[in-house]
């Protein structure tokens, strides 16, 4: 009796408004926005109404193809399972749930167990019994609802390609090594959950956050800061905690699915010279000193105020990797 799919609903037997018709309502909360199947969540059915003092509700969760979805249990004495009908299960109030004299409404809540994603979107149906508590089916008010959970997409493991891990200035070849601190560079497929490009922010405690979109990466196991992600392309801190070592683990792990461990080479200094190009090759992004101006042939660059540095004029340049030891962006 929770009027989905075809189905009646307790007016069959309690006499009051019409269908919705009163103050009150039923409501489903507790679903993810996407279920993970074998997830257990636990659901609450609030049933309300102003005028009214006693409480009973039924549900149902369904394949939108009408099947049984995932498992109903109580999670205590003021739910129960009815008989299955059709091979669907119900649940409902116990005597103990109906809470006589309890006026304004009340919560029922139980445990859903997902199933697998193959079943697709499920449909929870529930009607709700506002009732007046006099002992007979007359002056109740029946309330129903539902509501549809589709599954989380599930993405193809993370794949980093061995050697595709390269200093993000100098874009140099692996066996190149990297920098504790440096920005490298990951190139790969399904680096993160489908968003086109992800961009960092900061942590309450002033430090890049370390899960972006889904996505994070490992070296040796330490966490490293996120610039940005993207489906094929993750800009990363290298973390400080790795200086010791000449070699490190490098994992992406997406959604909780990890790429193959790659292992990567470090040097306490491994400079890298970004480049107008953002590829490690050509002009390198040398500014004269306080001033916007590139250190590059006059007219050289569309849309840039460029000119040659004169010589003993000093000059700033874009680089990564030098071995600097103060963590002001990472997690040391």
């Amino acid at each position: 009796h929770t009027g989905g799919f075809g189905e009646q609903t307790c007016t069959e037997c309690h006499l009051g408004t019409a269908l919705n018709g009163g103050p009150g309502r039923v409501t489903i909360t507790g679903m993810p926005s996407a279920y993970v199947g074998g997830t257990v969540y636990p659901i609450t059915v609030r049933v309300e109404d102003p005028n009214q003092r006693r409480w009973g509700f039924e549900l149902s969760a369904r394949t939108q193809a009408g099947a049984q979805a995932g498992t109903l249990s109580p999670s205590n004495n003021q739910t129960q399972l009815l008989a299955t009908f059709n091979r669907i299960q119900y649940i409902s109030h116990t005597p103990a749930g109906t809470r006589q004299g309890t006026t304004g409404g009340v919560n029922f809540v139980f445990n859903w167990t997902a199933p697998d994603a193959s079943a697709g979107p499920v449909v929870m149906h529930a009607a709700g019994n506002a009732a007046n508590g006099n002992g007979s089916e007359n002056g109740d008010r029946i309330y129903t609802t539902s509501v549809t959970i589709t599954p989380q997409q599930v993405l193809p493991a993370p794949s980093v390609a061995d050697g595709a891990t390269v200093n993000n200035g100098s874009f140099a070849l692996h066996p190149a090594p990297l920098g504790p601190g440096s920005i490298a560079a990951i190139f790969g497929s399904n680096l993160n959950d489908g968003t086109p490009v992800c961009t960092s922010s900061f942590g309450t405690d002033g430090k890049l956050i370390t899960s972006l979109c889904g996505t994070s990466v490992t070296f040796n196991g330490i966490a490293a800061p996120l610039f940005f992600t993207s489906p094929g392309q993750l800009a990363v801190q290298v973390p400080y905690e790795v200086d010791t070592v000449s070699a490190a683990s490098m994992v992406v792990t997406v959604n909780n699915q990890a790429s193959v461990p790659r292992t990567v080479f470090i040097d306490r200094a491994a400079p890298g010279i970004f480049t107008l190009s953002q590829d490690g090759k050509g002009s390198g992004i040398v500014l004269i000193a306080n001033s916007d101006i590139l250190a590059q042939a006059t007219g050289s660059v569309a849309g840039r105020n460029t000119r040659p540095a004169r010589r003993g004029e000093i000059v700033t340049i874009f680089l990564t990797g030098l071995g600097i030891t103060s963590p002001a962006l990472g997690t040391g």
